[in-house]
């Protein structure tokens, strides 16, 4: 902690200043500087275990936890809080519950995504799955 105070302290090149707090990072460099923490910390421990990730994986699950312009965890909670759909909160844990509530609260599913599609079994609106044929 202390970014803000380490980046004002005579000498110090601000521009070079990291940190591994990524909370405090998006209140005072904003939601890129935010993502680019996550990516750095996530290649650091898993370089750390041993591991070794493809790049594009870590990226993704930084722009999941990113994209609503906050900074979310990859937890029931942030999924519930990023908007996701019922089908989609379903597939990660505790679909009963999940399903339970939005019957009651009478919650509208377009079945739009990704996910959503495959639990559906309709095909997904993406690369060959856009085109849509109309014959009498």
């Amino acid at each position: 902690t202390g970014l803000r105070w380490v980046m004002r302290l005579e000498g110090v090149n601000a521009r070079k200043t990291v940190s591994n707090h990524v909370i405090e990072v998006y209140d005072i460099l904003g939601i890129e500087a935010a993502r680019n923490c996550i990516i750095d910390q996530i290649k650091l421990t898993m370089r750390n275990q041993g591991m070794r990730i493809d790049m594009r994986h870590i990226m993704l699950l930084a722009d999941e936890m990113t994209a609503s312009g906050m900074v979310l965890g990859t937890t029931n909670t942030g999924f519930e809080k990023s908007g996701k759909s019922v089908l989609t909160l379903a597939s990660i844990d505790r679909a009963p519950e999940y399903l339970f509530d939005a019957c009651v609260h009478g919650r509208d599913d377009p079945v739009e995504g990704v996910t959503d599609c495959i639990i559906m079994g309709r095909p997904i609106q993406i690369g060959t799955g856009m085109v849509k044929v109309l014959q009498r």
